[in-house]
């Protein structure tokens, strides 16, 4: 996460490596901007010493999300970084869950989705509470959408450093684009899965330790997403949450719940996600009832949230709903879904740090 003040900054480690260590080959020779949620976000950015990338915010400061590389000398890249503008207090404002494990205690969540510039929802014509979108065990964000209300919405607007547009592209997993490889190359690609996959973004060579620990919380992967010394989410601390109130007649307008272990409490966006076979945002939930009538008066909005458990083949997360028809919402936790889908990711306190 980058806060103000406006100021130069850096970010990663060369390519990603925990050392800084890497060899020749790869060692970076330019940097770039890949993308920002609104032009002039970010400012110059450079290659500086030890492989670092260095850049510039606005100034006054705004808040948004964007992306940078490091690249070789043929401009290919070989890692990126998501940089996360925020004014917020992440330490100040995160609830404490109790979590399941023996001797842990509690998680330490944040109040808002990673990439969210709000905790609350501020209304129809402010996506402020979406964060972005993830495949489970990548690295890279994908932008969210434009309006809460779009039953298969488009992505919001992504610009480059020049201010022109710049758009998501959409690869069917293969043998040559459903590798790790591929996935840190092309993170504006978003890598849908095939039936021979079991509609994982990876197309072999399947790994459950892509992203950090599920009961180790002080554990962290490289392909983490969260800001240092923050991590997903492990299962156990979405474990015992239920929805704070009675749903009733309007809630469809809230576009979330507010969850509580009955000690903590957060609200929680109906963000939805980017479908796993074709990447095209989608927030409805849809219970498929008998009449498919009744389906699209029920169909509001629902949330889906990673996190670092796997269920087979495909990987676990918390879900939950509300029901316009007759009035009723749901929740439950580590529910199995497809790996190439991009759901939204609510980052704990990586613990030791």
């Amino acid at each position: 996460a980058v806060t103000p003040p406006d100021a130069a900054y850096t970010a990663g480690s060369t390519c990603g490596k925990a050392d800084g260590i890497v060899p020749e080959a790869l060692r970076p020779v330019t940097a770039k901007l890949l993308w920002q949620t609104a032009p002039n976000l970010i400012g110059e950015v450079s290659l500086g010493e030890e492989g670092r990338i260095r850049f510039t915010t606005a100034d006054p400061f705004v808040e948004g999300n964007a992306v940078v590389a490091a690249c070789d000398a043929d401009g290919a890249i070989l890692w990126s970084w998501h940089l996360w503008l925020t004014s917020a207090d992440l330490e100040g404002s995160l609830h404490r869950y109790a979590l399941p494990y023996e001797g842990l205690g509690a998680a330490a969540v944040m109040d808002r989705n990673l990439g969210a510039l709000a905790a609350a929802w501020l209304g129809a014509d402010n996506v402020s509470s979406y964060g972005m979108f993830y495949q489970w065990g990548r690295k890279d964000p994908f932008i969210g959408p434009n309006t809460y209300q779009g039953s298969e919405g488009s992505g919001a607007s992504m610009y480059s450093g020049s201010g022109s547009r710049v758009y998501l592209k959409m690869s069917e997993s293969s043998a040559e684009t459903g590798t790790m490889e591929y996935a840190i190359r092309n993170p504006l690609v978003f890598i849908t899965g095939v039936a021979d996959t079991d509609n994982d973004w990876l197309w072999s060579g399947r790994s459950d330790q892509l992203w950090s620990a599920d009961d180790n919380v002080a554990d962290k992967s490289v392909n983490d997403p969260c800001p240092y010394g923050w991590r997903v989410a492990p299962s156990g601390a979405f474990d015992n949450l239920a929805i704070v109130g009675t749903p009733a007649v309007g809630d469809e307008a809230k576009y979330g719940w507010t969850l509580t272990d009955g000690n903590a409490e957060s609200f929680f966006i109906g963000a939805g996600r980017r479908r796993y076979d074709n990447g095209k945002i989608l927030n409805i939930y849809n219970p498929l009832p008998k009449v498919r009538s009744d389906a699209m008066e029920a169909q509001p909005w629902e949330g889906l949230y990673w996190t670092t458990a796997v269920s087979r083949t495909q990987a676990a997360a918390l879900h939950f709903w509300f029901e316009k028809l007759d009035t009723s919402a749901g929740i439950e936790n580590s529910v199995p879904y497809a790996r190439a889908n991009g759901l939204q990711v609510r980052c704990v306190k990586q613990q030791g740090r």
